[in-house]
């Protein structure tokens, strides 16, 4: 008698996805931690990650003035530390999703 196994691929395939998003997450933070400008070192900490949808990640920063720092204002220059870090990880993510959907 034939018995599908579906159900398992899909699961299985859900938590490779996952587990992909969340190592990416870790990655991109990383990354952008390395590209945050330092002077007491609250900027570069509060670098996070949250995966608020299925197959979706968003960096932040919980810091009021990291806006101001990455986007600049009309008295500063901006310093693009978030857009940096993400480039720097592309590679990174093209691997690290490669790596986790194997089956």
């Amino acid at each position: 008698m034939y018995k599908s196994n579906l159900n398992n691929v899909i699961d299985t395939f859900k938590q490779n996805v996952n587990n992909a998003m969340k190592e990416a997450g870790k990655e991109g933070v990383k990354n952008i931690k390395k590209e945050t400008p330092v002077i007491t070192g609250n900027l570069r900490d509060k670098n996070k990650y949250k995966l608020p949808e299925y197959n979706e990640i968003v960096f932040y920063n919980d810091e009021d003035y990291s806006g101001y720092v990455n986007f600049g204002t009309w008295k500063q220059n901006a310093n693009p530390f978030f857009q940096r870090g993400i480039n720097n990880s592309l590679t990174a993510f093209k691997k690290i999703i490669y790596n986790n959907m194997k089956i």
